[in-house]
């Protein structure tokens, strides 16, 4: 396993372990892995998911405020970022989804999202990012200019509404879905 996917590793079960903080019982980790705190309790309203910049720093996702943050390695804090707008979360499932960097970034600084917009529709859009686009060190970042990519995905129940993006090897985009509360 690589040192990359060693960290990708170590901080997706140290959010796991944020999350699950509550819990008594020890944690065993397999030999090479280490439990390691990202960003500290509490993190707002639901967290759901994340994704890596390639300097290490962590964008996260929370799913009913519709909150975009960004954590620097090793600082154990999370900045604001972005507040999508127009995110329905009155539905049981609804929100944010799904985050995914473009992988040509910092050349493309573009950041895609994947969640249920008000109005019964799901939207996938492209945000240009602006500030330190380099500087692991940094949590100035500026999501600007909203292209939405697609606006027509229907969201007929507030249940069943999961999802994500994330890029394939071939470099395309891919969206997963939910079934939205209808059998497949």
């Amino acid at each position: 396993m690589s040192r990359a996917m060693h960290s990708m590793v170590a901080v997706a079960l140290g959010l796991a372990g944020l999350l699950t903080a509550h819990r008594t019982e020890a944690q065993t980790l397999p030999t090479g892995f280490s439990l390691e705190a990202v960003v500290p309790q509490p993190l707002t309203e639901s967290p759901i998911g994340f994704t890596f910049l390639p300097d290490g720093r962590v964008l996260m996702l929370e799913q009913t405020s519709a909150l975009i943050r960004v954590s620097t390695p090793g600082s154990g804090v999370a900045v604001d970022v972005h507040t999508v707008p127009d995110v329905e979360t009155t539905g049981f499932e609804q929100g944010l989804q799904g985050i995914a960097v473009d992988p040509q970034w910092p050349a493309r600084p573009y950041l895609y999202l994947y969640y249920n917009h008000a109005g019964s529709v799901n939207y996938v859009t492209m945000y240009t990012v602006t500030g330190d686009l380099t500087n692991p060190a940094s949590t100035s970042l500026t999501l600007t200019s909203p292209f939405h990519l697609l606006t027509d995905i229907p969201d007929v129940r507030a249940w069943h509404n999961g999802g994500t993006l994330r890029f394939g090897p071939d470099g395309m985009l891919y969206l997963s879905l939910g079934d939205d509360g209808t059998a497949c």
